[in-house]
């Protein structure tokens, strides 16, 4: 297209060219005068000649105007190509990548086309009610107890009622009497839990009332365990996947209760899952189950108050002492 864009252009040239020395060789053109009477040849001659200079100059004139058009064509054809081209390459380079879209590569974004993503607030976890503070009701059902257990907890029992009516009769003397074993089997039936058996025969001999260490705790009856388990309960939350390290948990008995600490309910509780024995030491905010187990069980516990009375031992950081007849835990430091 270049080499015929060049061959018009020159074509236009040598025609001026042409037109110009035509221009100044032609002779200058004869005076017309009037042939009066009949003309001669000579004179038809003459008058001829014009005709065909002017033929040849229409001829030029038409042969230069047709490539002044041609050239004109010429660049308008090879604009018109030259953008035919280029939407040719868009068109070629876009099925290329709708074709790489499709086999699943996409190309890679810039930045500037990648969306910056606004920060979304994270979804506020909606509390779940703790299940194992509503259980569901199921018969009232009088469990026998291991002799065994029976045996070993009546032992203990027996080592603290004969050093406290020799010692602190004003503690013997608070010591309840006996509960009763259908009343233990309706509080399970309520709570949903199993009493160990050893924390069942201990309340089969003294209904609550024995001040236990560690810490002033005061042993609680059926009736007070299943309330406090209640209280405890209300409104209750699960915090974690580990119910031993909640603030508090029902699958857990209280069985002691701080009094000096009456206001925040601050129980120590046996595991009923585990069967461990836990409390907390020292805290002020309430709750129960919070902290390292203490004691392996109930029994293991009563076993360390009875050693504790007759020997003078601790338990756990708290000693006992008798003030006006009654027990007292003191720290042991």
């Amino acid at each position: 297209m270049l080499k015929l864009l060049r061959m018009a252009l020159i074509a236009v040239v040598l025609a001026a060219i042409a037109i110009r020395i035509d221009r100044r060789t032609s002779p200058s053109a004869p005076v017309r005068e009037p042939v009066l009477g009949r003309p001669t040849p000579e004179d038809l001659e003459r008058y001829h000649r014009r005709p065909v200079s002017r033929f040849l100059n229409g001829l030029l004139a038409g042969l230069i105007l047709g490539l002044l058009v041609a050239g004109v064509g010429t660049v308008a054809a090879i604009t018109s190509a030259g953008e035919a081209e280029k939407e040719r390459e868009q068109l070629v380079s876009m099925r290329a990548r709708s074709g790489t879209a499709e086999q699943g590569h996409a190309p890679e974004p810039s930045i500037a086309d990648v969306p910056t993503p606004s920060p979304s607030p994270s979804p506020a976890i909606a509390p779940t009610p703790d299940p194992a503070c509503a259980p569901e009701r199921r018969a009232v059902v009088v469990r026998p107890l291991d002799p065994q257990v029976k045996r070993q907890v009546d032992a203990q029992w027996r080592r603290l009622e004969r050093w406290l009516r020799r010692n602190a009769p004003v503690t013997y003397a608070s010591l309840r009497g006996p509960g009763r074993a259908r009343t233990i089997a309706v509080a399970e039936s309520q709570t949903g839990l199993r009493f160990p058996d050893d924390l069942r025969a201990s309340l089969l001999r003294h209904n609550g009332g024995m001040p236990l260490g560690p810490d002033k705790g005061v042993g609680l009856g059926i009736r007070e365990i299943r309330d406090g388990w209640r209280s405890m309960c209300r409104g209750d939350m699960v915090e974690g996947d580990d119910p031993r390290a909640e603030y508090w948990n029902g699958r857990m008995i209280p069985f002691l209760l701080y009094p000096e600490n009456d206001e925040n309910r601050i129980y120590a509780v046996i595991d009923s899952v585990v069967g461990d024995v836990r409390w907390v030491d020292g805290w002020d905010d309430g709750g129960a189950g919070v902290g390292p187990s203490h004691r392996p069980s109930y029994l293991d516990l009563l076993r360390a108050n009875a050693d504790a009375l007759q020997r003078g031992a601790a338990v756990d950081g708290w000693r006992p002492r008798v003030v006006r007849g009654a027990v007292r835990w003191e720290p042991a430091g």
